[in-house]
């Protein structure tokens, strides 16, 4: 069995937040989520922390959703809204490699998730979308750092977002708060 590729992908602010505790920091890109984060994990297999996983509320559409939580009774929350559900990374892990017709793993954190995969089995990419704006508040989650002398920037896949008001591709469309880029980097092996 040939092993699925790990990546990491992450949305943070100029400051390093990633989220507020269980919410997600006041920033709006849409283009972010429905052309980055969407086409790129949508083949894959998303693993991520359990308070990742209750912001969400239930699992992404059209790809399997694996959260880790050491708790009985939050496993027993997860499992009830349709998460398939480990005790440990390395559980996560072994359950992801074991599904078929998936070809990338991607941790989409949260902020313990991130550190781990970064100190165990470090992410042969990492997608980071670098928002333009501060969006301080209570119970800040940060983006670890990852060794960047292990990884160098792919140009080529570099993605710009600018900030444009809510409606501007159709009617839901909820716009883009600030300008955004995202920068693709890939481990040396």
């Amino acid at each position: 069995m040939k092993l699925k590729l790990i990546n990491s992908i992450v949305a943070i602010d100029s400051y390093g937040t990633i989220g507020h505790g269980t919410k997600m920091p006041g920033w709006q890109v849409t283009d972010d989520f429905l052309l980055n984060f969407i086409p790129k994990t949508r083949n894959g297999i998303c693993i991520m922390g359990s308070i990742t996983a209750k912001t969400l509320v239930t699992p992404l559409k059209g790809r399997p959703c694996i959260a880790i939580s050491t708790s009985k009774e939050t496993r027993e929350w997860l499992y009830g809204k349709g998460f398939i559900v480990a005790t440990n990374p390395w559980e996560a892990i072994t359950i992801a490699q074991g599904i078929p017709d998936k070809e990338t793993i991607w941790n989409i954190g949260g902020g313990q998730i991130y550190r781990w995969f970064r100190e165990n089995v470090p992410p042969r990419e990492v997608h980071i979308t670098e928002i333009k704006g501060t969006y301080r508040g209570e119970n800040e989650i940060k983006f670890c750092s990852f060794v960047v002398d292990q990884y160098q920037q792919d140009l080529s896949r570099q993605l710009l977002f600018k900030k444009r008001p809510a409606g501007t591709n159709e009617e839901k469309d909820r716009g883009n708060s600030d300008d955004a880029v995202v920068k693709v980097y890939v481990r040396e092996i």
